[in-house]
């Protein structure tokens, strides 16, 4: 998808003599584009599960969380952990910990507790054990109650990786090569194609300073919006 998305960028861009944005900003757009719709769908679950609540989503293709759920669970992901001196070293590319995700080897659930609970739980006459375990969060690694405790699985959402449009230059132009071994395709739903031209326009209108497509792809993020809150 990332080829497709690539020659409609620089097409639009060159319609009106715009411009044209190198090969690198095009992946740095890309990223940031990507990173900012795969964001969005946490906002939009949210959302979608209200009006399932109140009987305004329908079954089947018309079931907009299933559907957006369907577009997160593509970044499912699973890893067994070993203790390391005393705390569990998260993945790198953890995004999201999954409701229940975090489980001992023999399969029960480590529930999370705020910082102040951890401390007084530990100190209290009932402690947290091996068929009640807890955790508590840092920014990349967890410790976890009992201390017997050495393994884990976690189940979470990874972050999307960084696309990347490769190439080969021929008499001074960019061909697409998709052989090259650092090649990285969008990881997004082919149905934000549209979504993600119109994203990386507007990054591409603020960096070459034309006002006219800053201009048009508000509209059209406008028109997008609209759409999907209907």
């Amino acid at each position: 998808m990332i080829n497709d998305v690539y020659i409609t960028v620089q097409s639009l861009l060159n319609k009106d003599s715009n411009g044209y944005i190198s090969p690198e900003e095009f992946n740095l757009f890309s990223q940031l584009a990507q990173q900012e719709i795969f964001n969005s769908y946490f906002t939009k679950e949210n959302r979608d599960k209200l009006k399932k609540s109140a009987g305004m989503s329908n079954r089947g293709y018309g079931n907009l969380e299933f559907i957006l759920r369907q577009k997160i669970n593509q970044f499912s992901a699973e890893e067994n952990i070993v203790i390391s001196g005393y705390q569990f070293d998260l993945p790198s590319d953890l995004y999201h910990i999954e409701d229940n995700g975090i489980t001992t080897s023999d399969g029960k659930v480590v529930t999370e507790a705020e910082r102040h609970i951890f401390g007084f739980l530990n100190n209290s006459s009932v402690p947290p054990s091996v068929i009640f375990p807890i955790y508590e969060r840092y920014s990349n690694y967890i410790k976890i109650s009992p201390a017997s405790i050495d393994e884990i699985n976690v189940k979470y959402i990874r972050k999307p990786k960084a696309p990347k449009w490769t190439y080969t230059v021929i008499s001074n132009q960019e061909f697409f090569n998709q052989a090259n071994g650092s090649y990285q395709d969008f990881e997004l739903h082919p149905s934000e194609f549209a979504n993600l031209v119109v994203r990386i326009l507007g990054y591409c209108g603020v960096s070459i300073r034309e006002e006219a497509v800053v201009q048009y792809t508000e509209q059209l993020k406008d028109k997008s919006v609209n759409q999907e809150e209907q």
